[in-house]
C-alpha cells in the first residue's frame, strides 16, 4: 500500500497549524520518519531536504526518490538518495539538473505559477511507502523590508472581511509573491554559524481583548493593550536539542475582531539551541509583531 500525504519535513510541527495541506498525523508525535523542505525553499541547483524522526529512540534507513511538478505538469525525477533518519535533523544534498531547472522556469513563466511541488517517495525496511510533499518557490528571492500578507475572516455582523497585514522586517530574502496568504523567507541569519527560514501567515480571530486572545495560544507572557498585543515563544524541541522560535501579534480591525500575524522560524540542521536567542533575529521578530498594521474591507 502507498500513502500520499502533504508533509513539510522538519517544520511540520511548527507550521502545521498555518499551512493548508499539512498532514495532521505528522503534527503529533508518531515515531515516523519524515523528509521535506522548508515551505518556499527556492528551486535551485542543489536542494537540501531534511530527514528526521520525531521520537528520540527511533532510527530508520530510508531510500528516497524525489520528483517535481508544477500544477498538473510533472517535470520528472530530480534524483535519489539514501539516508538514516534519527531524532537529530540531517540535511541531504540533492542536485537538480540544469535541464530540469530551465524547464521549470519556462513552465513557470508560461503558466504564471509561483510555486512547484517536490515529492519525496520514501521507502525502507519495515516501512510502508510514503510520499511527502513540500512546496518550492519558482520565484527569484527578493530582498524586502515590507511584505503584505493576505488576511480574511468573518466580522461580528456576519460579513466577510478581506485585506492584508503589513509585515515589516529587516532586509530579508522573500521567496513568495507579495500579498499571498503564506509569506516565506529564505536564508535569514541566526547567529554566526546558523541560518533559518521563516513563514508568516495572518488570520482574523474573535476576542474581546488582544491580550486574552494571545494568552489562549499557550504558555508564555503577552505584552500589549486591549487593542494590540504581541508575544514571543522560544525554546527547544523535547526530542532533540533543536531550537524553536515563533512570534505572534494581534491588531484590532473591528469590534471584537483582531488581525493575528504569526511568524514561525525553522532553524536548519546544525543550529545550536542558543540560536533561538540570537539578539538580531529576536529583535526583528519582536518589532514585526509589536507594530502590526492591517487594512481590511467588508464584503
Amino acid at each position: 500500500m502507498t500513502l500520499s500525504m502533504r508533509a513539510l519535513g522538519y517544520l511540520t510541527v511548527i507550521v502545521a497549524s498555518l499551512t493548508s495541506g499539512a498532514s495532521a498525523a505528522h503534527a503529533d508525535v508518531c515515531g515516523c520518519p519524515s523528509v521535506g523542505l522548508f515551505p518556499g525553499t527556492p528551486l535551485t541547483a542543489v536542494l537540501h531536504p531534511t530527514v528526521r524522526v520525531d521520537v528520540a529512540d527511533a532510527a530508520f534507513d530510508l531510500s528516497v526518490t524525489a520528483y517535481v511538478r508544477i500544477g498538473k505538469t510533472s517535470l520528472g525525477r530530480i534524483g535519489a538518495f539514501d539516508a538514516r533518519a534519527t531524532a537529530t535533523p540531517m540535511a541531504v544534498d540533492l542536485p537538480v539538473s540544469s535541464t530540469l531547472l530551465k524547464r521549470a522556469r519556462l513552465i513557470a513563466r508560461q503558466t504564471g505559477h509561483a510555486r512547484g511541488i517536490v515529492e519525496f517517495v520514501t521507502t525502507g525496511p519495515g516501512l510502508t511507502q510514503v510520499t511527502y510533499e513540500s512546496f518550492v518557490s519558482l520565484l527569484a528571492p527578493v530582498r524586502t523590508t515590507a511584505t503584505h500578507v493576505a488576511v480574511s475572516g468573518s466580522l461580528p455582523a456576519g460579513q466577510q472581511a478581506r485585506g492584508s497585514v503589513l509585515l515589516r522586517t529587516p532586509s530579508w530574502r522573500r521567496t513568495s509573491a507579495p500579498g499571498v496568504e503564506l509569506a516565506t523567507f529564505n536564508a535569514v541569519p541566526a547567529g554566526s554559524s546558523c541560518v533559518a527560514d521563516l513563514v508568516a501567515q495572518a488570520s482574523i480571530r474573535a476576542s474581546r481583548f488582544a491580550v486574552t486572545l494571545l494568552d489562549d495560544i499557550g504558555p508564555g507572557s503577552t505584552n500589549g493593550t486591549t487593542r494590540d498585543a504581541w508575544r514571543l515563544q522560544q525554546g527547544t524541541e523535547p526530542v532533540a536539542t533543536v531550537p524553536t522560535l515563533s512570534a505572534v501579534g494581534a491588531h484590532r480591525v473591528a469590534r471584537n475582531r483582531y488581525a493575528v500575524l504569526k511568524l514561525s522560524v525553522g532553524f536548519r540542521p546544525g543550529c545550536p539551541p542558543t540560536a533561538a536567542n540570537t539578539p538580531a533575529l529576536v529583535a526583528a521578530l519582536r518589532r514585526a509583531v509589536s507594530h502590526i498594521t492591517a487594512k481590511v474591507s467588508r464584503h
